[in-house]
């Protein structure tokens, strides 16, 4: 059994390209900002517009994430290796 799709409309795929465009601003814009969150958030302040000010917002919890999730492996990967670092326990 097929499923049958209509056509989109006409205000669907202007809807559909105005999003593509923008999500690709976004995304430009997004690549040209620094790393730093430090740098982010002096950029926040100076913002261009409420739409240059969202996308930094966005930016700046991307980073943090990634930290997080940095941080998270590196201490389990140092708690992993001192298990294996300590004395197991004799078995007589």
């Amino acid at each position: 059994m097929t499923t049958q799709y209509t056509e989109p409309t006409r205000a669907q795929r202007r809807d559909w390209a105005i999003k593509k465009a923008d999500d690709r601003a976004r995304a430009v814009y997004r690549n040209s900002l620094p790393q730093g969150i430090c740098r982010l958030e002096a950029l926040l302040d100076d913002a261009a517009s409420p739409w240059h000010a969202e996308v930094i917002r966005a930016r700046i919890e991307q980073v943090r994430a990634q930290s997080r999730y940095k941080n998270r492996r590196r201490r389990a990967m140092r708690r992993a290796s001192r298990q294996d670092l300590e004395p197991r326990p004799s078995s007589r």
